[in-house]
């Protein structure tokens, strides 16, 4: 996990992570340096930063089973997640009277998966269902905030209302024209209005749940506002938005962006962290660099060219740093053909192959997905 300290507390020894305020190239701005040297120390003492956030060993986050054993019960959780919420909006769609205890049971299950362990979580939601968008986007946001918060060492009672905020972020939507949700094309002007009314729908949702968590309802009243003051419906800037309005904010930018949609194509998860970073006046970049430190530079899912010629899936993140993530070899871009996976861990050694770039598994005609699981 992460801590925010001021520079006058850097110690040798410390890892520090940090994002260059105007990054030229993705990779080589975010860095994670070891303060070795009494000279790094007064290099950062003369600049004009007055906070850094290092790394920090938190051993109640500390993976406790397995990936494989994790993602037996994480598929239980995800095919559960859907139906609930399904339901959940239905219900709230043909004004049934519903209450917040028919999700708290559920949410409890999923930050429990995420404190075992929780790749699981995050690469059962890269298998997705564009039919499934909006019941979906519900749980990968749910499980996106509480893996963010967790980053920030936030408790498991504190990790439920992320996940409670995350999960109940779009239900506003139950009260929106079907026709808008599935419209097979770019909403016009109109259309975009009415679904932008979900927000103000939520408001009236947490009154009727009687929902009292401050965390929660800053995720679901926030998530659309942005630092500029151009986001909705309240258009509020910086200085009013909360901390959990904000990586809500983020979280559901980011998978809306990462996610096949009807009228347009996911775009790459390092393209979606790279124009987080050149939007700064949409979006804080140090809780920016707080997530991007959480998912990697290369989330899981990635397909990435290595500089042996081989393409790999990226299956996982290390303590090793944002540019040495797990992953899993699967193809021979030189000779073209697919071979036995091999899953290895990057690092730095001149003998391990390194990313090289990122590509587009379509182009190659290969199902990224189908190695994502199974080995």
């Amino acid at each position: 996990m992460l801590k925010k300290i001021p520079v006058s507390k850097l110690k040798l020894g410390m890892t520090v992570c940090e994002i260059n305020p105007h990054p030229k190239k993705f990779a080589s701005s975010l860095f994670e340096t070891i303060i070795t040297h009494q000279s790094q120390l007064e290099q950062f003492q003369k600049t004009n930063i007055e906070y850094v956030h290092i790394k920090v060993r938190d051993k109640k986050h500390l993976k406790t089973v397995s990936l494989q054993s994790e993602l037996k019960q994480a598929k239980t959780i995800k095919k559960d997640s859907i139906q609930i919420i399904k339901s959940f909006m239905n219900d709230i769609r043909l004004g049934k009277q519903v209450s917040i205890e028919y999700v708290t049971p559920l949410v409890s299950q999923i930050v429990q998966s995420i404190i075992r362990n929780e790749e699981a979580l995050l690469t059962l939601i890269q298998l997705k269902n564009k039919d499934q968008y909006t019941y979906e986007h519900s749980l990968r946001t749910s499980v996106l905030l509480t893996v963010f918060a967790k980053q920030l060492g936030y408790n498991a009672e504190e990790l439920n209302m992320f996940c409670m905020g995350g999960f109940l972020l779009d239900i506003g939507k139950a009260k929106v024209p079907l026709s808008i949700l599935s419209k097979p094309s770019m909403l016009n002007a109109q259309e975009l209005a009415a679904a932008q009314q979900h927000i103000k729908i939520n408001y009236k949702l947490i009154e009727e749940l009687a929902i009292d968590s401050e965390t929660v309802i800053q995720i679901m009243t926030e998530h659309h506002e942005r630092l500029d003051g151009s986001g909705y419906p309240c258009n509020k800037t910086s200085s009013k938005l909360s901390l959990a309005g904000q990586m809500a904010a983020i979280v559901d930018t980011y998978d809306a962006c990462a996610s096949d949609r009807v009228y347009k194509k996911a775009t790459p998860p390092h393209k979606i962290l790279q124009n987080f970073l050149y939007k700064q006046q949409l979006f804080d970049n140090s809780i920016v660099n707080i997530f991007i430190h959480c998912i990697g530079i290369y989330p899981i899912s990635s397909f990435v060219s290595l500089s042996n010629g081989q393409l790999a899936l990226v299956i996982g993140q290390t303590e090793k740093g944002l540019l040495y993530p797990n992953i899993r070899i699967i193809f021979d871009s030189v000779k073209r053909v697919y071979i036995d996976p091999i899953d290895i861990q990057l690092r730095s050694d001149a003998d391990v192959p390194q990313i090289v770039g990122v590509e587009d598994p379509i182009k190659w005609g290969i199902d990224t997905y189908s190695f994502l699981i199974n080995q």
